[in-house]
């Protein structure tokens, strides 16, 4: 399969994981961990930095504004004044706090905050100036996106259909960080192998999708919106690669409200303009 042919250690591999992984899930934990074999325990990087964003300005003045509610975070006693600063450019401003890695939850393997960002992060949204709690919208934010992607023109911004198809998706975990690298890697093996594919590199998670389809293939109903028959006879002649979305590397079956445990089908999406970012991360 496509899928396990990627980059271990800079040199392809083409049987590293098993065929297929059938993983079963609670419904609504996507986050579990799986068999993913020795290629995710190997590939591993610098983790993601984070930080709070505590608030954002885009009106007239609005650096000095910034400056006058970051004086007032400096002032809570708390917080640490040195790790508050203020970053501005032609048409906004932002006042930052802090910086944070995410830690690796035993249980899971998933990767959480750690107790001194919760801490923080609800201590600055509870913080009034008069009547008002500027801070209380405060989120977290990437303090960088990591490495630019090697082939930027694989872009799901540059697909050249209405609609591609979403088959995989990949996050970091206590033992795996290079998300970015698998998710280009996986692209890139299915671009050899002759299909158009792309990716997505999202604040948390990064994305796999393949094909270019039009309007005309697909087949809207009161009940939604059902793939046509070219979209079927793509996905039917590569049945194992694209039938269903995996999660770094592995198909998770998810428990449905019936109590029947499902593995979830590959999804059509709309190709989203290069502005389309809030799109992007529902995914």
């Amino acid at each position: 399969m496509i899928r396990h042919k990627w980059i271990h250690s800079r040199v392809l591999l083409t049987s590293l994981l098993p065929l297929i992984v059938l993983v079963t899930v609670v419904f609504f934990r996507c986050d579990s961990p799986g068999n993913s074999g020795g290629l995710f325990r190997s590939l591993q990087g610098k983790q993601d930095r984070w930080t709070i964003c505590c608030l954002r300005v885009s009106i007239l003045d609005h650096e000095a504004i910034c400056n006058q509610y970051a004086d007032l975070l400096r002032r809570v006693r708390e917080l640490d004044a040195g790790k508050v600063r203020v970053v501005s450019d032609a048409t906004s401003s932002a006042v930052y706090y802090g910086e944070y890695t995410k830690i690796s939850e035993p249980q899971t393997d998933r990767l959480i905050f750690p107790t001194q960002y919760q801490r923080d992060i609800e201590l600055i949204r509870r913080l009034s100036s008069g009547n008002s709690t500027p801070f209380f919208g405060a989120q977290p934010e990437l303090l960088e996106r990591g490495d630019a992607p090697r082939h930027p023109q694989w872009s799901v911004f540059n697909a050249s259909g209405q609609y591609t198809l979403h088959i995989a998706v990949f996050y970091n975990t206590g033992t795996f960080d290079q998300r970015r690298e698998a998710a280009e890697q996986y692209v890139g093996a299915l671009r050899e192998a002759g299909f158009s594919a792309y990716f997505y590199h999202g604040m948390v998670k990064s994305h796999v999708f393949v094909g270019d389809f039009e309007e005309a293939d697909i087949i809207h109903t009161p009940e939604g919106v059902h793939w046509g028959p070219r979209v079927e006879e793509f996905v039917s002649n590569n049945e194992a690669e694209f039938r269903h979305t995996t999660e770094n590397g592995v198909i998770r079956k998810r428990r449905m409200p019936d109590g029947q445990f499902v593995a979830p089908q590959s999804v059509l999406r709309q190709v989203p303009r290069a502005d389309e970012f809030s799109v992007m991360e529902q995914y």
